[in-house]
């Protein structure tokens, strides 16, 4: 029959070993939202969708990754010349956006344009008054024109146009 304090030791011991396991599963779950998602380069759309991913992980972790990765040093893995400076002033949105691919065209060997349709997913209710882009976002979405450039490491996007309401594109970055 055990004893009162060999239970009081194995009931130690389990809760001990229970708080090291929380501990261990918030360490690696932050380990995980700490390191943004690999880019592959290999195609103009393969580059675009992990530009894209890389928007999204930086609008889900830009506040809590901490001074050692800010917007635009993400970016740069998938972005070249002034799309990618625009990083350092306008890092972008936290509103989770949708994405649909419509076309890439292929123009050269060395650049591609892709069109693209994108939206807020969801508003945030705490948000006061959406901006007029947040608004012209939300529900039919904003068809994106992408140019996209491949150098030695792959193809980048270069340039990010936005139709606007006259039917002409207007440069984002």
């Amino acid at each position: 029959m055990p004893t009162k304090s060999s239970l009081r030791f194995t009931l130690t011991a389990v809760t001990f070993a229970a708080i090291v396991l929380v501990l261990l599963g918030v360490s690696l779950r932050s380990n995980r939202a700490g390191s943004p998602p690999t880019a592959d380069l290999s195609s103009p759309e393969r580059a675009l969708k992990s530009y894209w991913s890389l928007r999204q992980w930086v609008s889900r972790h830009q506040y809590d990754a901490g001074p050692t990765l800010t917007t635009a040093q993400v970016m740069s893995a998938v972005t070249a010349g002034d799309t990618r400076d625009s990083f350092y002033t306008r890092p972008g949105t936290r509103d989770p956006l949708e994405w649909t691919l419509l076309r890439v065209e292929q123009t050269s060997d060395t650049q591609a344009v892709a069109t693209a349709k994108i939206r807020n997913r969801a508003r945030d209710p705490a948000v006061v008054t959406p901006t007029p882009i947040e608004l012209f976002e939300t529900e039919p979405g904003a068809e994106l024109r992408y140019v996209l450039r491949k150098d030695d490491n792959g193809w980048k996007v270069v340039e990010v146009w936005r139709l606007g309401a006259n039917r002409q594109f207007d440069r984002l970055r």
